[in-house]
Order: structure tokens, then sequence, then C-alpha cells
């Protein structure tokens, strides 16, 4: 927010390879232009936008483009819906959120504590 040249949003690193992801998630300008969900495109980025995974499979190096699949804020939203109303059965499951948060705060603790040293 505070810097000239913006870096990647994620990059993910592993012994094999490294995926590089710019930009945030289009869903959150459209809504901020005010537009809804049901809007036609919603959710697509932009090709330029996509992640770029950089691997090597069968001791051959690859630089790829990865699509990003379309979002969906209100597909949460509309399950939990049709959970309450509906008796449908849940798509994301308490124990998962969970999990995700539980990933995020130890990602965290694990930056905050290579920054202490």
């Amino acid at each position: 927010m505070m810097v000239k040249d913006l870096g990647p949003r994620f990059i993910l690193k592993g012994s094999k390879g490294t995926f590089t992801k710019y930009g945030i998630d289009p869903q959150e300008d459209a809504l901020k232009k005010g537009l809804m969900p049901n809007t036609q495109n919603w959710g697509e980025e932009k090709k330029k936008d996509w992640g770029i995974i950089d691997i090597i499979i069968e001791d051959e190096q690859g630089n790829y483009q990865i699509e990003t699949l379309p979002g969906n804020y209100m597909g949460f939203y509309d399950n939990v819906y049709d959970v309450i109303i509906n008796n449908e059965k849940i798509m994301v499951k308490p124990e998962e959120a969970r999990n995700v948060i539980k990933i995020i705060e130890l990602a965290f603790k694990k930056n905050i504590t290579k920054l202490q040293l």
C-alpha cells in the first residue's frame, strides 16, 4: 500500500517449483465499482494477472501461466442460506475454515519470528 511497485500477492515455493501470483481478486474492484455478482464475466481475471508456475517435471524445467478460475464470493453465502433454510449440505465445513485460519496465523507467526531475528 505504501510502496511504488507492488510485489507478488502470493509466492508458493517448493523443492521442485515456485508459483507466483500478482494482483488481487477482481471481485473486490468490481464490488467497489458497484457491480453485482450476477454481472457478466463476474470474477474473471485478465490474462496478464494469471499466476506463473516455474516447475521441474521429470527433470525438465518449464514456466507456465496458470489461468485463474473466476471467483464467486456469493456462492459461499448462497450455500450458508441453503444450509439454514433448505437443510442442504454445507460446502465449507467449520473445521476446514478453522484450518485455513490456523495456516494463515502460523504463516504470520513464522514471518514475525523471522523479523525478530
